[in-house]
């Protein structure tokens, strides 16, 4: 083969490996201007994505957002001890308030006077029996009791025809709260006892007093045998609790054993009376 057309042959396969890149420059172009051209859409759901992926903190794309969850504080050991100790005293001081109840509650008790035996049967008076049967401040306060009763008895409208043991339960109520209103003390002697035997002997004698001038009821009238309608002065009261004797008053061995007139043990009956108190 003539030398020329070797020559020839050869330059031709150079020109060839040069015009390759150049082939392949021209697809890349290509390529890139169809993407350009491609659908608007596309293009802004790509950058979409892109916008989200920068907006997550973990830079995933396709996960929604969640709520961060707050972590309690890590305590450490010593506020727990503390915590502990904490509930622990709270416990002791509950414990200790409920004792604290029961034993005032057992002194109230304690402190309650029962209703002596035998009351009115010849074993000692009603201030015998109240424990005020000492000296002379005590004897005043019982004869005190005595002529504050008498009105509170009259301003509470009682039945004179019916006996102690008769009379309306409410009224009988309405008597002993204002008694324990006017005396705290009579707030010691169990189911009011002391109150209704004072009561009692008052309303006994009372009645008798009317039966002895003739007349059925002593409720508002005056009597020729005296004023009944009238308060004794503590003088005169002090006189007939001294002719009464230690027996107290006729029918007292006839009360009930929680000093309540009838069926009533003295505590019902909560309103207040009207009238002078004095």
């Amino acid at each position: 083969m003539p030398r020329d057309s070797q020559l020839g042959k050869k330059q031709q396969a150079a020109a060839k490996k040069r015009a390759a890149p150049a082939s392949k420059n021209r697809g890349s172009a290509t390529s890139r201007s169809q993407a350009g051209r491609q659908d608007p859409a596309s293009a802004q759901d790509t950058t979409g994505n892109a916008r989200q992926r920068r907006a997550e903190p973990d830079g995933r794309a396709g996960l929604s957002r969640r709520p961060v969850q707050k972590r309690p504080p890590i305590r450490s050991a010593a506020a727990r001890d503390l915590e502990n100790e904490l509930e622990s005293l709270k416990k002791q001081l509950e414990s200790a308030k409920r004792q604290l109840q029961d034993k005032n509650q057992n002194r109230e008790e304690e402190q309650m006077i029962p209703r002596p035996k035998g009351i009115g049967k010849g074993r000692g008076g009603i201030a015998d029996a109240m424990g005020l049967d000492g000296d002379e401040e005590d004897r005043y306060l019982y004869v005190r009791m005595l002529h504050d009763m008498r009105t509170v008895v009259e301003n509470a409208n009682v039945d004179w025809s019916l006996p102690y043991r008769k009379q309306d339960p409410e009224k009988m109520g309405r008597i002993y709260k204002r008694m324990r209103t006017l005396f705290p003390i009579l707030s010691r002697y169990q189911n009011n006892w002391a109150t209704g035997l004072m009561v009692q002997q008052y309303m006994n004698n009372h009645r008798k007093y009317a039966a002895a001038c003739g007349y059925t009821t002593a409720a508002g009238k005056g009597s020729r045998c005296g004023t009944s309608d009238e308060l004794q002065s503590i003088d005169d009261i002090i006189d007939d609790e001294a002719a009464e004797g230690p027996g107290g008053g006729g029918e007292s061995d006839e009360e009930t054993e929680d000093g309540g007139a009838g069926s009533g043990n003295g505590n019902g009956g909560e309103g207040e009376l009207e009238g002078d108190d004095d």
